[in-house]
């Protein structure tokens, strides 16, 4: 599989997970055009990456345990951003790129991948 192809693939099973909307393994295996145990490699691999997947046997879907989504991303170090002084004040920045946040930046592959 393509990392474009894996890449939607996980987008599909995230925002299913966070709609609450996956329904049984196997109706969520189905929507997705799985087999079961693929699917089950997938979580896994997601539950490898300290992705928060429950299963509720009474609702019949995967959950979330914590708020947020899962993504591929990259995550930049505050110590590798570089102040630039001009214009209104001091703009951090990586390479070429300017940001306005001294924070932690999470670079999602989506803004990547179109």
């Amino acid at each position: 599989m393509n990392l474009e192809k894996y890449k939607f693939r996980l987008e599909q099973i995230d925002q299913l997970i966070r709609m609450r909307s996956t329904g049984s393994p196997k109706a969520f295996s189905k929507k997705l055009g799985l087999s079961e145990s693929q699917l089950y490699r997938i979580l896994d691999a997601m539950k490898a990456l300290n992705a928060p997947i429950s299963y509720c046997k009474y609702r019949q879907t995967y959950y979330y345990q914590l708020d947020g989504r899962f993504y591929l991303g990259f995550e930049c170090k505050e110590s590798t951003l570089q102040n630039v002084r001009g214009g209104f004040g001091s703009v951090p920045y990586v390479g070429d790129i300017p940001y306005r946040s001294k924070q932690k930046r999470k670079f999602p592959f989506s803004s990547y991948f179109g």
